[in-house]
């Protein structure tokens, strides 16, 4: 009778066991899944901005990243923002310049 027991735990054990490696497995997916949707996210928003920025603005907000990546990544949206809105095309410096002051008067 102790016998049939003691298997009994020992297959519960090996079944909760198994149990957690899949929950594990399923987690890693889940974490791969969002780092890949996260990825072509960016792929996607880095063939937007090559397209409609010039080279010129390109470079600046490079140097922006270097000092200030979150201000970088505000300029980046914004422009987005306003493409995705149809109210710019392409971004040259002149216009680089007023969404700028336009980002920094608005503050953190």
């Amino acid at each position: 009778m102790r016998d049939l027991s003691s298997e009994e735990e020992i297959k519960r054990k090996m079944l909760e066991r198994w149990l957690a490696q899949q929950a594990a497995q399923q987690q890693a997916a889940e974490q791969l899944r969002k780092l890949q949707e996260a990825a072509e996210l960016e792929r996607v928003k880095q063939t937007i901005l090559r397209r409609i920025l010039t080279q010129d603005v390109r470079d600046r907000i490079s140097n922006i990243r270097l000092a200030d990546p979150d201000f970088a990544e505000q300029i980046e949206n914004y422009i987005l923002m306003l493409f995705q809105a149809g109210r710019i095309n392409k971004v040259d410096f002149e216009t680089f310049k007023q969404i700028v002051t336009a980002l920094k008067s608005k503050g953190p």
